[in-house]
């Protein structure tokens, strides 16, 4: 699993400034790229999927690829796994998560052996507007790094709400290290939250930490 590090970002005006703010500690970036993508989770009425630690996410993106994904939560007890967690993922032809989930695909056939897929509905949805600053390696700072800005709107069934989130993803190891960004990258932040009197800065989270919606609740999570 890639190292990360997120934190929730205030307002829309503070990450559209951090989008076109110079990167920490000598850091250099290419151009950023900007990516759409929507996530549907799939459950039945009674949340058997979340109840038994699954996940069900199709996910459409804006480059014409459509993918299935069903992933299981580990479980531990005192420190020793019981059950590892598996993710088991494959690109689809299906245009609708529905027949998506009704194909032949190795994610399908898999949650076959959990519930009926007629059962199951969209319960939730994530819309993300991407944008990614690819780091490049120097002389003295060969690690890599892609930071992300995301602006996410979760759907159910009665209500929407939108927020921000920046992530920061260590490709390669090395310096300056993937805490050592975050923690200049939240100062930074928070000196410009005081000079423009914008809510405070969350402090940094640790690459575990996870939406109320995560799979480590047995829930979605947008990543």
């Amino acid at each position: 699993m890639t190292p990360e590090w997120r934190g929730e970002v205030p307002t829309l005006e503070l990450l559209n400034r951090m989008v076109l703010d110079a990167l920490p500690l000598g850091l250099r970036s290419g151009l950023v790229d900007t990516f759409f993508q929507r996530d549907i989770y799939f459950d039945s009425a009674d949340w058997t999927l979340r109840r038994r630690g699954v996940s069900c996410r199709f996910r459409i993106r804006v480059d014409d690829r459509r993918i299935l994904t069903l992933r299981t939560i580990g479980r531990w007890e005192g420190g020793v796994p019981l059950v590892l967690p598996q993710t088991f993922e494959a690109d689809v032809p299906e245009l609708e998560g529905e027949q998506a989930l009704a194909g032949t695909s190795d994610p399908a056939r898999r949650l076959r052996s959990l519930i009926d897929p007629a059962l199951l509905l969209p319960r939730i949805q994530f819309e993300t507007e991407r944008r990614v600053r690819h780091t490049r390696a120097g002389w003295f700072s060969r690690g890599r790094y892609d930071v992300v800005y995301d602006v996410v709107t979760v759907r159910g069934r009665q209500r929407a709400q939108t927020f921000q989130e920046l992530k920061l993803r260590e490709l390669a190891r090395g310096r300056p290290g993937l805490d050592r960004l975050a923690r200049a990258r939240w100062t930074a932040r928070q000196r410009c939250c005081a000079s423009s009197r914008a809510a405070p800065w969350p402090g940094p989270r640790a690459a575990t930490a996870r939406w109320p919606w995560s799979p480590s609740k047995g829930g979605p999570s947008p990543c």
